[in-house]
């Protein structure tokens, strides 16, 4: 009975400390969350296609090795309006139309210059927030156009799932931590009017599967890094295959994150080296104080969100530059536990964790 019971409390501590070491890994990870990721009317990107840029390993802790990459083409612009169901997204010769629905992002629409196509069971895109381990799964049918003549019925299948959370290696032994990773598959058909789609002859419908790999890195609200791959298929073999890299610049986004890469992070007093945000913050009981100043006229916003990505309370300011502001922040009432207060200026975001009791 005595060695019975050794083995149990021995069984019983490695699962505690399984418990233990898993619960560590997963706080490590950041999520992609509405408040930090959902794009924001206004939001400018720029683009570089690079070569050098592989989808790699999946799975924790995984290790993306860029250091090779190289720039190709510069300057590419992509920015983000507003309309009234959600965004759209333009860049040179492509319209993308989502709609925001709760948690959920939907393309409803799309536009290059020789074709249109609406969805009138749109794609689902995005559901908030997205955990590694994370994946979802929707279905979509639209009509339209090619070249304003022959007329489109498009239907497929996308599926996305947070594959891999770790770091990007680049050139010149410089790291960028906490990334996780979002791997998209979408699978459609489409048939051209002069094929008859009632009797569903899908051998002569034009048959594609497109992956998409993002990398989200913490504090910045688009991926840093693209890779996409378009593959082509008639009567069951691939006729065409074409890949594409892009890294995103935010305003130098990514020279911020490579910076804040360094063995010393930035106390609650300091201004993150590279953002135009120099602050104070302070506690008082579960009452915030931050005073700050700003280098240049800008919109500053501050959200307050759980863990998980949750919004508790928005605000925005217009301030100017070189002036001492400051904003209180009283958390009485919220339930007890931690929280994350997010500043944003001009698209770039710094995180400061904090506690309710």
């Amino acid at each position: 009975m005595q060695h019975f019971t050794h083995h149990l409390k021995i069984r019983l501590l490695l699962q505690f400390l399984l418990t233990l070491f898993s619960t560590s890994s997963l706080f490590a990870q950041h999520s992609i969350t509405s408040v930090i990721n959902l794009p924001q009317a206004g939001d400018r990107l720029t683009l570089q296609e690079v070569t050098g840029i592989s989808p790699g390993p999946s799975g924790e802790n995984a290790t993306w090795d860029f250091s090779h990459y190289e720039v190709v083409r510069n300057d590419l612009p992509r920015h983000f309006v507003m309309d009234s169901l959600g965004y759209i997204r333009k860049e040179i010769g492509q319209y993308e139309y989502y709609s925001v629905s709760g948690d959920s992002v939907l393309l409803r629409a799309n536009r290059t210059s020789k074709e249109m196509m609406r969805y009138w069971q749109p794609m689902l895109f995005m559901r908030y927030p997205m955990h590694y381990g994370d994946s979802i799964r929707g279905y979509f049918r639209g009509d339209g156009a090619y070249c304003k003549r022959y007329h489109l019925h498009r239907e497929g299948d996308r599926v996305v799932k947070a594959d891999a959370w770790g770091c990007i290696l680049l050139p010149g032994d410089r790291k960028i931590k906490n990334v996780t990773r979002l791997h998209s598959t979408t699978t459609y058909e489409t048939l051209m009017s002069g094929m008859d789609a009632q009797r569903g002859d899908t051998a002569t419908a034009r048959h594609e599967v497109i992956e998409n790999y993002w990398w989200y890195a913490e504090g910045c609200r688009h991926p840093v890094f693209e890779y996409a791959k378009h593959t082509s298929y008639s009567a069951g073999q691939a006729v065409g295959r074409v890949s594409t890299a892009y890294c995103v610049s935010i305003n130098g986004t990514l020279d911020t994150l490579i910076q804040a890469d360094s063995e010393a992070s930035p106390s609650a007093e300091e201004n993150p080296e590279g953002l135009p945000i120099h602050y104070t913050l302070s506690q008082e009981g579960n009452v915030l104080h931050l005073l700050y100043t700003i280098d240049t006229t800008a919109n500053v916003t501050f959200r307050i969100a759980t863990p998980s990505g949750m919004l508790i309370r928005r605000e925005s300011h217009e301030c100017l530059g070189g002036i001492q502001n400051n904003i209180t922040f009283d958390c009485t009432g919220f339930r007890a536990g931690s929280y994350i207060l997010h500043i944003e200026v001009d698209g770039q975001l710094v995180s400061e964790k904090f506690n309710v009791k």
